[in-house]
């Protein structure tokens, strides 16, 4: 006879193998991988309770695949340094590669706290809206107000703001003061309302918000004395001349000594003038406060003999 069959032993192969070993006449010895070491069914050396954490087989001779680690080799290697394979057992990452960009932790699963990204996780996130990417900081999902940028990491050049700086400023005093994160001007050049100088101020009869006789910068000056209070929203000009007594581009000086009327183009007639008085004749009606001279009547103003 050749011995006896796998897992007995003994001249009369009566005796089953003794534990930890396996085979004809029991001379193989038990996987010490086994999950319970040293333990396998005696007739052909399989592991009874399958292999311990980081290897594989029936009889647990064989480490997991690269890539794999742990019970059963289920579960995957982290982002270690270099594309590095973990350690079959523990899964951590080999000493001194580290982690890739956006990983932290010996097995380099965990990824960056919020607001910082690549290297050990040792850079600040841009102005993103969101979390950026772990490994390159980009921003997913674009900046908030005032930056722009792949990190969002550059201020709104002058004259834009908003996310990703994709809105124009208004006409603003100065395009530097602009606000970036909404565009506020704390002045406008004359002509525009504030406070995001993107409105003209115009006439009224056109649909303007402008208050009636208003004009300039911020539309914050009045107009003189205009004829129906209308006036140029640039300059203060009057579209329309100026009311009676009232002369000049922007109607805001009185009649010239001797003139009345509207826009002052017509002379007063022979009144009755004393040394202290201030005018001729009245600038807005054209009447003599005080009488006429020797010679002339009211309203006739023709001579008489």
């Amino acid at each position: 006879m050749d011995g006896c069959l796998p897992g007995w032993m003994s001249d009369t192969c009566s005796v089953p193998c003794p534990e930890g070993t396996f085979g004809p006449n029991c001379n193989e010895t038990c996987s010490p991988n086994c999950y319970d070491a040293f333990k396998c069914r005696r007739t052909n050396g399989n592991c009874k309770y399958g292999c311990a954490a980081g290897f594989q087989g029936l009889h647990c001779n064989s480490t997991c695949d690269p890539g794999f680690y742990g019970s059963v080799c289920m579960n995957r290697c982290g982002f270690c340094g270099n594309r590095s394979v973990c350690h079959h057992v523990s899964g951590f990452c080999p000493t001194g590669v580290g982690c890739l960009a956006g990983y932290l932790g010996v097995k380099c699963k965990t990824l960056c706290p919020a607001g910082t990204f690549g290297d050990n996780c040792s850079v600040a996130c841009g102005s993103c809206d969101g979390q950026c990417n772990w490994e390159d900081g980009a921003c997913q999902f674009g900046c908030l107000p005032g930056w722009k940028g792949k990190q969002c990491n550059a201020p709104c050049d002058d004259g834009s703001f908003g996310r990703d700086c994709s809105e124009k400023c208004g006409y603003c005093y100065n395009m530097s003061l602009c606000d970036p994160l909404d565009g506020y001007c704390p002045k406008c050049i004359p002509g525009f309302v504030p406070p995001y100088c993107k409105e003209p101020c115009k006439l009224p009869q056109f649909g303007s918000r402008c208050p009636l006789g208003m004009w300039g910068l911020n539309c914050d000056n009045k107009c003189g004395r205009c004829s129906g209070r209308y006036c140029s929203r640039i300059n203060g000009s009057c579209t329309y001349g100026c009311e009676a007594g009232a002369m000049g581009p922007t109607c805001e000086e009185n009649c010239t000594r001797g003139f009345y009327g509207e826009n002052c183009v017509d002379e007063c007639g022979r009144c009755n003038v004393t040394n202290s008085s201030t005018f001729v004749c009245d600038p807005v009606s054209g009447r003599c406060p005080s009488g006429c001279e020797s010679g002339w009547v009211v309203k006739t103003v023709e001579m008489t003999f």
